[in-house]
């Protein structure tokens, strides 16, 4: 499976999203690991998502 730049762009852009507002709302809560991981998931789920369309 490739990638366009745009989907990856937009996958990037999710994950950074999805990074900024888990620390914004859980930075005292959380470690880093699980905000990566779900930041992961996310990218992959918004990929897969890309290449279905």
């Amino acid at each position: 499976m490739t990638y366009t730049y745009t989907q990856l762009s937009y996958a990037l852009k999710a994950t950074n999203h999805v990074k900024r507002s888990q620390n914004y709302h859980s930075c005292h809560t959380f470690s880093k690991l699980p905000i990566m991981s779900y930041a992961l998931k996310v990218t992959n789920h918004v990929i897969r998502s890309q290449c279905y369309q």
